[in-house]
């Protein structure tokens, strides 16, 4: 299946391997056409990446990385891009092998260097085929409610960014405010995905995996709401909650993909709040 990512005008073809990756296609299909935030993946060379709203399940897995690869990252649920032979592998693989570019590598160094001047740029990652549907278990409550607010900070900056942006904790001042507050977010990433990932693969059960996120969720609540970002703490103190409508594996899941997502964005807000490329000048 082939795609297009376009950026004004600056355009790459993407082939999806169906053959290969079918489950991991027909989600991404399922999301298509859409407006993506592409950024510099500035640790990993010569990549650009963009999240998408769905975790997937291991498909395909890839270890090494090949100029012109496209990867899925579900820890990060993310699409990688890799444009050109300056590859460093920086992510904590492996990696759904969805695609190639097969056209407009070009075009993609250039959107890299506009990124690296300006920040993440949007764009729109479409294709022509018919869309798929995407079926799955009915949303609880709270879930419906995690993925509202996912909605909203999905295209638009949430505003309580800007009260991170002037946050100072002690003598360190706002940058490290910020680093703290993206490290968290990492943080919460990782935890929150080998936990569900656990459950997804029934080696634990829901009680025992109930157990450990309790404590988990109101960590990571805290943690929010000493960077001044209540609506996540809130979210997640709620969660912590686990109401009985939460009561079976595919249940669970769902929370846990919907809370991956939503602290996901975050951290990419977070990220594109730093100036990366700027603080070895600064340092």
């Amino acid at each position: 299946m082939k795609t297009q990512i376009r950026s004004g005008k600056l355009k790459a073809t993407i082939e999806l391997f169906e053959d290969r990756v079918p489950q991991t296609v027909k989600k991404i299909r399922s999301l298509l056409p859409t407006r993506i935030s592409l950024c510099h993946a500035k640790f990993a060379g010569d990549e650009l990446m963009f999240m998408i709203p769905a975790v997937i399940e291991p498909e395909n897995f890839k270890s090494s990385i090949e100029p012109g690869d496209v990867l899925y990252y579900p820890i990060q649920q993310t699409i990688c891009l890799f444009f050109g032979d300056h590859i460093v592998p920086f992510g904590q693989g492996p990696f759904n092998a969805v695609g190639r570019i097969v056209d407009g590598s070009a075009d993609l160094r250039q959107l890299a260097k506009t990124i690296v001047r300006q920040g993440f740029q949007w764009a729109r990652f479409s294709q022509n085929e018919a869309l798929a549907k995407n079926t799955r278990t009915p949303f609880s409550e709270l879930t419906a409610e995690i993925v509202a607010e996912r909605h909203k900070i999905w295209q638009a900056a949430p505003l309580e960014l800007e009260n991170l942006k002037s946050l100072k904790k002690g003598r360190a001042g706002n940058a490290a405010v910020r680093v703290y507050a993206f490290a968290d977010t990492y943080r919460n990433q990782r935890n929150l995905w080998h936990l569900r990932d656990r459950v997804q693969c029934r080696n634990i059960s829901v009680e025992t995996a109930k157990l450990l996120l309790v404590p988990m969720l109101r960590e990571m609540a805290d943690r929010f709401d000493i960077w001044a970002l209540s609506t996540p703490g809130r979210l997640f103190r709620k969660a912590a909650d686990l109401p009985a409508d939460v009561a079976t594996a595919d249940e669970l899941v769902n929370l846990l993909d919907e809370l991956l997502m939503y602290n996901n964005r975050w951290w990419f807000w977070l990220d594109s709040c730093i100036p990366w490329f700027d603080l070895d000048v600064q340092l």
